[in-house]
């Protein structure tokens, strides 16, 4: 199964309101958290357009992505935010594709260092080979030059 297919068949993707004090930062996220203030304006003018993630950790909840967005709905003071929340046993190599795959892919790169992406190549190539070899995913032969790498 792809990996996207195998995390959504684990978790349903509803999304949940949970205050923002009980959403812990995540020690992996290093991508800087520029630009705060206009997204915060962007979302006082259109409303936030993408939930965060969440990882379920007991009573609290680690932030998977959306560490910008979460800094900008604490600017507005917001006392919660809509999240997709994670099952609390989703595989470390998984959690790091969508951490990286959401700071490099879906914002394209945006406002990233060389250094950033560099190093998400990494932790990307890494987890992929991890879940490739634990057989949780299985390289399509329409995958990209990085995956396809990862899974020789």
């Amino acid at each position: 199964a792809l990996l996207c297919a195998a995390v959504s068949d684990s978790n349903t993707m509803q999304v949940h309101d949970i205050p923002l004090a009980a959403i812990d930062e995540n020690e992996d996220n290093r991508y800087d958290q520029w630009n705060i203030d206009e997204l915060a304006e962007s979302i006082q003018v259109v409303g936030l357009q993408q939930p965060l993630v969440v990882q379920a950790n007991g009573e609290r909840y680690l932030l998977i992505a959306g560490h910008r967005r979460r800094n900008a709905l604490a600017l507005l003071d917001r006392k919660t935010a809509p999240c997709i929340v994670l099952a609390a046993d989703l595989d470390p190599s998984r959690r790091t594709l969508i951490l990286h795959w959401t700071n490099t892919m879906a914002r394209g790169g945006a406002g990233l260092t060389g250094s950033e992406v560099a190093g998400a190549a990494r932790e990307i190539e890494a987890a992929l080979v991890d879940l490739n070899s634990a057989g949780w995913w299985n390289c399509p032969a329409n995958c990209g030059n990085m995956s396809r790498a990862c899974c020789r």
